[in-house]
């Protein structure tokens, strides 16, 4: 799927600065990037070093600069998981007077760190994404002088998942303390070098220069730019789903802004995960039944039934529906393979719809590591597990559809995504993974909390049966993205999706003919 871009991205010119017809919408797919031309090209001159710089590519427009960086041939690489540290050296005022001289680059005043060094453990590697400035040293110990932090600078980052290419965004004009102005000229230079813990250099390329778009500073959305409500179901759908991982227990803990955002969504599905162990099926059937009709659709709505998955200790997860909901013993609970004692953090439920019978899963999968550690190889285990768990559940209930959603932790192989979305049965039934986006449609990101090392991405997932449903809509929910009219019309605060470091993300759905089953693939919904 990738080879015929990665031969036009490679066959692209050098050096010219014309920006792309189309902005760079950040989501780890890359096909918007095929007009931009290379900044600079890096002979592969680094075989024994996990990246080897290839080509840089640039694209810039008033308020944010994006960066694609081929990182060699052959790699697979989580570039927030190094073993040792890649560094994006930045003159951002273009002024090589000012700042500090690095690896040959004059004027290098900001230094982004893929993976910045462990300072409490220097002898191993770190993690995240790091922000220096190169004329201001923080002091974690003096509020006065605090750190920088990845996110000063509104960095993103795509895919999450080990990649040979990585796009990241930042944005324009940040302030940053005893600081020159960052990135509001007409042009920046930069240069990428990747060293070992040792800060020895492995692979560096040569500096290169970027002209820039006159500089315009983001503005708090207008109610002109939002005509039709954001929130509003897609048309011809008749199944809305939402799947939110609730972070420690935030439904309960937040409930007021919980309440607010599943109030606006109105979904006839949720999907939580991280539900506190001591929360039982009927505490969250009551609150949820606190949630008043939204008005997205003149259907009858009734109570909400709750099946509480019974792994997952602090982090269990739960099916929620308007609609009859039962289970099946394969689906609830799913075992660790080899394990008795061991239940993963998942919910599964059988929910009738028009008539018809849906699997619903919400999974959970183990967090953390990078591409072949113990974490990752544990997630594709679950993902073996959540399937065949699917795979007899289909044969048994003779269910009409699947869905399964929720938080995949997608920081080391894409293997799991890949394993739940590949065929599930003999007659090649497969999944669809639904390609929502923000509702600024500029970054497809799921996750952020500026506590951790790591900058803001997709972790979270909703597959859905593509031969028996069809994705008529989709979008990731954050309060920010709405004009205050739309705001003030759904009862909400711009900070209430804050109250969990992940965006809810809404699906809407609808039943394909009953014979569709056998039918073709579905595009995703972008």
């Amino acid at each position: 799927m990738r080879a015929p871009l990665l031969l036009l991205l490679l066959s692209l010119p050098v050096g010219c600065q014309a920006p792309s017809a189309e902005p760079i919408v950040l989501d780890g797919r890359f096909d918007d990037w095929a007009s931009v031309p290379a900044a600079v090209v890096d002979e592969a001159d680094a075989p024994g070093a996990e990246v080897d710089f290839r080509t840089v590519r640039i694209a810039d427009e008033p308020r944010l600069v994006h960066v694609l960086i081929d990182l060699g041939e052959g790699r697979e690489i989580n570039i927030q998981r190094l073993d040792g540290c890649a560094k994006l050296l930045l003159d951002g005022d273009g002024n090589p007077a000012t700042g500090r001289s690095m690896h040959g680059l004059h004027g290098v005043d900001v230094i982004i760190s893929l993976t910045p060094p462990d300072k409490r453990a220097p002898d191993r590697p770190g993690m995240g994404v790091g922000l220096e400035s190169t004329t201001y040293e923080g002091d974690p110990e003096d509020e006065a002088r605090p750190p920088l932090s990845p996110y000063d600078i509104g960095i993103a980052l795509a895919p999450t998942y080990a990649d040979r290419f990585v796009e990241l965004r930042f944005e324009r004009g940040a302030e940053l303390p005893d600081t020159p102005p960052f990135l509001r000229g007409d042009h920046f230079t930069a240069k990428l070098v990747l060293t070992d813990l040792a800060d020895a250099v492995l692979d560096e390329t040569d500096s290169f220069t970027h002209a820039m778009s006159p500089f315009a500073p983001a503005q708090p959305i207008q109610d002109a730019q939002q005509g039709d409500d954001p929130l509003a179901r897609a048309p011809r759908s008749s199944l809305r789903v939402v799947a939110w991982n609730m972070q420690r227990g935030a439904l309960f803990k937040q409930r007021d802004s919980a309440l607010r955002i599943l109030h606006a969504l109105d979904p006839d599905i949720i999907c939580i995960q991280e539900l506190g162990k001591d929360s039982s099926a009927e505490q969250v059937a009551a609150l949820l039944n606190q949630i008043s009709a939204g008005g997205q659709t003149d259907a009858p709505r009734g109570a909400w039934s709750v099946l509480l998955g019974a792994g997952g200790g602090e982090k269990r997860s739960a099916v929620a529906a308007r609609l009859p909901l039962t289970t099946d013993k394969h689906l609830e609970p799913v075992l660790y393979p080899g394990r008795d004692d061991w239940l993963l953090r998942t919910a599964g439920a059988i929910v009738a719809h028009e008539g018809r019978r849906l699997i619903v899963m919400s999974i959970h999968l183990k967090c953390c590591g990078r591409i072949g550690d113990e974490s990752d190889l544990r997630r594709i285990v679950e993902a073996k597990a959540i399937r065949a768990a699917v795979q007899e559940a289909m044969r048994a209930e003779h269910a009409d559809g699947i869905i399964i959603a929720g938080d995949f932790n997608l920081v080391g192989s894409r293997t799991p995504l890949d394993l739940l979305t590949g065929k599930i049965d003999r007659e090649g039934l497969a999944l669809n993974a639904v390609e929502p986006m923000q509702l600024d449609r500029r970054s497809n990101a799921t996750w952020t909390d500026r506590r951790e090392p790591f900058v803001p991405g997709r972790l979270d997932f909703v597959l859905h049966d593509k031969a028996a449903l069809q994705a008529a809509g989709a979008f990731v929910f954050e309060a920010r993205d709405l004009a205050p009219r739309w705001l003030a019309r759904h009862g909400l605060l711009v900070e209430d999706t804050a109250i969990s470091d992940h965006l809810p993300i809404v699906v809407d759905l609808s039943w394909r003919k009953a014979s569709a089953r056998s039918a073709g693939d579905e595009k995703n919904v972008h």
